[in-house]
């Protein structure tokens, strides 16, 4: 069985000839925009942004 590292070294080859180039504009734009979100699924959303702020991190870019 492969190991992480080899299958994410495969996908990163893999990208890389088919001219796909990560960007934080590509991400952004494949990002869900949370049009579809249950308001638990927010308010969990909002309690990681929290939990992130309080400890002194930046939270995970989320729509919510």
């Amino acid at each position: 069985m492969e190991s992480l590292f080899d299958f994410l070294a495969r996908i990163e080859a893999r990208k890389a000839a088919l001219g796909i180039v990560e960007t934080p504009e590509r991400a952004e734009a494949l990002r869900n925009k949370g049009r579809e979100r249950t308001p638990e699924k927010r308010e969990l959303l909002r309690r990681c942004a929290e939990r992130a702020w309080a400890a002194g991190r930046d939270p995970v870019p989320a729509y919510y």
